[in-house]
């Protein structure tokens, strides 16, 4: 007999924290799971903590992969998920022990086919709530009406914040996509969430989520960055054709004032940091005829987006590729801040 839930933890050198993931997710009052392992080619001692867990917990499975990143694991675990539902756990993360008890009952009471809860971050007991109406069954579109700043608000980031039917993912043959490094897991999720008819949102922070220093939007240079925020803006802008986004909300105008205050000046840090040194300037003003961003300021125009006159001042700059004046104040910027 399948499981009632199936849950994916991808896995790689995470034997610092993997003890109290497997802890947090084995002793679970929802005991009606399997529990996907993906080991993504680990070489410190997580596939021996594994073996471990497995050989005394027979929901536990394993699976082995030479490293290709938590999103060719996730839809290798996708492949082997027996559940009738679906959720994803990050191997440094925990659960509390009514996560799935809870969310499970209101699934099966509501016939949902997407549920969502909030997320607590550790160790500092911050608290992050879904920005939706909660316990109302909705569809998509109810759904992103409900929120004008699904994009600014990161409201459909995580995917270890959503439980999804599974067979809404496999009958339509959806997959994380692997040329997607950062916000990968917003398009997945939108993916599900626009083939669902019944989502259902809780205000509840039943997952903990580690705040690890160390992770890779941390580090001062991401070697992906560009093309992956390059790529994922093409991917968003397909899922709006798609799915009709933009007929109720205003979720096109949303991602291009994120794009402007938050990955633009993201991408020239990221240049800033580089190891290898080049040119800024050019580099500048690459990033400002990014057509991702010539479209975000086309958008805008001249509408201000800004709380000061100095930022829509700033704003203005760069909308006109003023790119050494650009590079000039991002500069002075970072030289504030240390």
């Amino acid at each position: 007999m399948s499981p009632r839930l199936t849950i994916i933890i991808p896995v790689f050198n995470a034997e610092a924290y993997l003890e109290e993931c497997l802890a947090s997710v084995a002793g679970q009052a929802f005991g009606d799971i399997e529990v996907i392992c993906v080991n993504d080619g680990s070489t410190d001692k997580s596939l021996s903590i594994l073996e471990e867990w497995a050989g005394k917990d027979n929901r536990i499975h394993i699976v082995t992969q030479t490293n290709s990143g938590p999103s060719a694991a996730r839809n290798k675990g996708l492949k082997a998920a027996k559940g009738t539902y679906v959720t994803f756990v990050d191997a440094d993360d925990m659960v509390r022990s009514d996560i799935y008890s809870s969310s499970m009952d209101a699934i099966i009471n509501n016939d949902l086919d997407v549920y969502s809860f909030g997320i607590e971050t550790f160790p500092n007991g911050n608290v992050r709530k879904a920005s939706f109406p909660s316990g109302k069954v909705m569809d998509y579109k109810q759904l992103f009406a409900s929120n004008p700043h699904i994009q600014s608000e990161n409201a459909l980031c995580f995917n270890f914040r959503f439980i999804f039917r599974t067979s809404i993912i496999k009958d339509n043959h959806l997959q994380f996509d692997t040329r997607v490094f950062y916000g990968e897991d917003m398009l997945f999720n939108i993916d599900a969430i626009c083939h669902s008819q019944r989502i259902m949102v809780s205000q509840e922070p039943l997952y903990l989520y580690r705040k690890n220093e160390n992770g890779a939007m941390a580090k001062p240079f991401k070697p992906h960055l560009e093309d992956s925020l390059v790529k994922a803006y093409d991917l968003k802008k397909e899922q709006i054709e798609k799915y009709h986004l933009d007929e109720d909300c205003n979720y096109r105008e949303d991602i291009a004032e994120y794009y402007i205050k938050e990955f633009l000046p993201m991408l020239i840090n990221n240049e800033i940091h580089r190891p290898e040194p080049k040119e800024l300037k050019a580099s500048v003003k690459r990033i400002l005829s990014l057509k991702m961003f010539r479209e975000s300021f086309d958008i805008i125009g001249f509408r201000n987006i800004y709380s000061s006159i100095g930022a829509y001042g700033f704003y203005l700059v760069q909308k006109f590729r003023l790119h050494s004046l650009v590079l000039s104040i991002y500069k002075k910027q970072l030289r504030g801040k240390r």
